[in-house]
Order: structure tokens, then sequence, then C-alpha cells
């Protein structure tokens, strides 16, 4: 499936944009790894927590910006179907080795895809999507509406949605901060060129999200060292149901 293009953007300026985002990726997974969790082989500790504590039936998943893939076998060695989505080509090939060399070929396939092109399958496929740190690199409003929309769209009814970001709080992105918004800020850090929407989770709850309902909120305050400067890092992580249920 493959969605149009907003009117302000030409075909030719999403491609263009589209290659200067994946390049970017690249070099982040091949050796710039100016991220923290970009290389770190351990699930997020949001997810691992939400899971732990809020148990749900869920046969198929979807991880969204599956990254290194980290998330996607975390979710397998749960016992779900998973279905890993990247942009990413080096991400990609990255989250394949590591699902062959765990022997979890059989149940986390992995797909090279752009999330503005639509998420793949039918609607009502999944039990589960997770977005870990990947739809708040979405930063026009327009964009996060299409994904959010495929998400609840391929969510079977009564389907969870989780979804963890660095918050309007955290110290590492308000450094960095490039745009003040009414959800929160817009930040921007040269060290690799991307640029990240940063929410409170009520701001998030109640701007982006509001068709779903939400089931249980985390806050994660922590102190990590960044490329050798320490930082107060804060994030949100939320399950939250599809209100089609």
């Amino acid at each position: 499936m493959s969605l149009p293009h907003p009117p302000d953007l030409t075909p030719e300026f999403a491609e263009s944009n589209r290659r200067r985002l994946q390049d970017l990726w690249d070099r982040e997974y091949e050796d710039a790894a100016t991220i923290p969790s970009s290389l770190r082989a351990a699930p997020a500790h949001a997810l691992v927590e939400l899971m732990r504590t809020c148990e749900f039936p869920a046969e198929r998943a979807l991880d969204l910006g599956c990254g290194n893939g980290r998330n996607s076998l975390f979710l397998a060695s749960l016992g779900m179907q998973v279905v890993a989505l990247d942009f990413c080509p080096t991400a990609v090939a990255l989250t394949r080795r590591r699902v062959e060399d765990a022997g979890l070929s059989g149940a986390v396939e992995v797909v090279n895809q752009d999330l503005l092109d639509g998420i793949p399958g039918a609607d009502e496929t999944y039990d589960l999507v997770l977005d870990a740190y990947s739809l708040f690199h979405f930063t026009r409003d327009e964009d996060q509406r299409r994904v959010m929309h495929e998400v609840a769209r391929v969510l079977k009814p009564g389907g969870r949605f989780i979804t963890i970001q660095a918050d309007s709080s955290d110290a590492y992105y308000l450094e960095r901060l490039h745009t003040r918004t009414a959800y929160g800020h817009i930040s921007f850090d040269p060290a690799n060129g991307l640029k990240k929407r940063h929410y409170s989770l009520a701001t998030y709850t109640e701007q982006v999200v509001p068709e779903f309902t939400l089931v249980k909120a985390v806050n994660i305050v922590s102190a990590d060292d960044v490329r050798g400067k320490v930082y107060n890092r804060s994030l949100f992580a939320c399950l939250m149901q599809n209100v089609k249920a």
C-alpha cells in the first residue's frame, strides 16, 4: 500500500529526503553510534516492564522502526510472531543477522519499508504494535497523523499499542532544543543530523493519540553517559488499547 504524499511534498522532494535520512541512519548503525540504544543488545527496559506488569494475549506483533532488532527478538522470545520493520537498509541487514544468529528466523520477519508509504498488511492484522523511540522522528504533524492512522488500521479491535519516547523534560534533548511547539518541542542533534518531537505524557495522549485508551504509563528517569557527558534522561512509556474494541 502506498499513501499519497502531502500536497506540499512533491515526489521528488520526498524521495530526496528519504535518501538523506537513510544515509544518516546508515552511518548511525555502521560506525557513528551517536544514540546509546543504537547498538544496545538488551531490549528497552520500559518495554520489559510493561510486558511484565500488563499481561495480555498477543500472537502477532509489529515492531515499527526496529533498529538493530533488540525489541523484536524480545517479543519473539515471548512466543509472538513478529514483523520487524525499518526503512534503513543497514538496520534491516543488522536485524536479519541477529534474528538468524538467535535461531528465530521462523518467528521474526524483517521488512524494509518506509512508514510514510504505509504499513504492509491487511486491516486488523496485529495484536500488538510497538513504537520504541521511532515515531517521534516524524516531526511534521501530518506525517504523525498518517502513521498513527496506519497503526490504528492494522491493529485488531482491542489490540494494544506501546510507545516509548524521550519526553519533553529529557536534559540531553533540551540542550539541543530547536523549536518550541504546542505539545513540547522539536530537538536537533548535530551529532547525527536528526530531529525529534518531544511531548509530555499528557500532551501525547491528548493531542497525538486521543483515539486510543490509555491502559498504563510509566515514567523512567535516570542518569546516562552520552559521548562522555552525563545527562538526566527522562522517558515515558505507555500501553494503550485500540478503541475499536
